[in-house]
């Protein structure tokens, strides 16, 4: 019964990914521009000096590019080297892309040219979703079977793999401590892994519905939670909740030693 209930979920994950999908290329297909923030570093020092003379959040416009044109594409729809079937994660490595090319069931490496170069996992792999490089190490989440997998990056030869069952591994990113983080979208939290994939401690788990996607800086980790209110979750690296916000609406942290407001609206 449970196994029934876990591939119900996969379905209907599957389902909204294709969905979604189908929505990206329509608006493509559509030419409708996607709005791309235009902010650097100094348009950032520049809103928080604002945020700080205000004393308060308040609305600040943050500039878009409605017009964006590509350098390159790479656009090639099939099953063969340097084609992909609706690729998801990817993570970069000086001049080379590597490619979660998820329906293909495989990793595939990629120069910034446009050139294929390598490709991995075929036979280990079955809809790779997440990718992040660390040092010498590939870490890839396999949602459909529950699994993240560690292949080195040289050789690009499976290291080891954690499997649990009922999870749905997704987003994963790594941090400068070598620890590998993903988002576990069925069991709602983010689990925290060393570099050799032992498990070391769980985020977010009474916070999160469905997470999809986290990223980290130096003191914070952003969660992407597919729930009903769209949210960006931000936790404090020790994995204290900061700031809960509505993503389409607003993104405010906290400092994590200060717990001085911080602020950016109309994102």
């Amino acid at each position: 019964m449970e196994t029934s209930i876990q591939q119900n979920e996969v379905v209907k994950l599957q389902e909204e990914q294709m969905r979604q999908t189908r929505a990206e290329i329509q608006k493509h297909e559509n030419k409708t521009p996607i709005p791309i923030p235009s902010l650097n570093t100094e348009g950032l020092d520049s809103l928080l000096k604002q945020l700080e003379k205000l004393g308060s959040i308040q609305d600040i416009a943050v500039p878009y590019r409605n017009k964006t044109e590509p350098i390159r594409r790479i656009d090639s729809k099939g099953s063969k080297k340097g084609e992909l079937y609706f690729p998801h994660g990817l993570a970069l490595d000086g001049d080379k892309i590597y490619i979660a090319d998820t329906l293909n069931n495989r990793i595939q490496i990629i120069s910034t040219e446009g050139k294929f170069i390598h490709e991995f996992g075929k036979g280990q792999l079955y809809s790779p979703h997440g990718i992040a490089l660390h040092n010498e190490w590939v870490f890839i989440s396999n949602w459909i079977v529950c699994t993240v997998f560690k292949f080195s990056k040289t050789k690009c030869k499976l290291i080891k793999s954690v499997k649990e069952g009922g999870s749905a591994p997704l987003g994963l990113t790594t941090d400068i401590n070598r620890e590998v983080l993903v988002a576990d979208s069925f069991k709602n939290r983010i689990v925290v892994f060393s570099s050799d994939l032992e498990y070391i401690r769980e985020i977010g788990k009474d916070k999160l519905r469905t997470p999809r996607d986290v990223k980290i800086n130096n003191s914070m980790i952003f969660v992407a939670d597919n729930n009903e209110m769209n949210n960006i979750h931000i936790f404090s690296k020790s994995g204290g909740i900061s700031e809960m916000v509505s993503a389409v609406e607003r993104v405010l942290y906290y400092e994590t030693n200060t717990s001085q407001m911080r602020g950016i609206n109309s994102l």
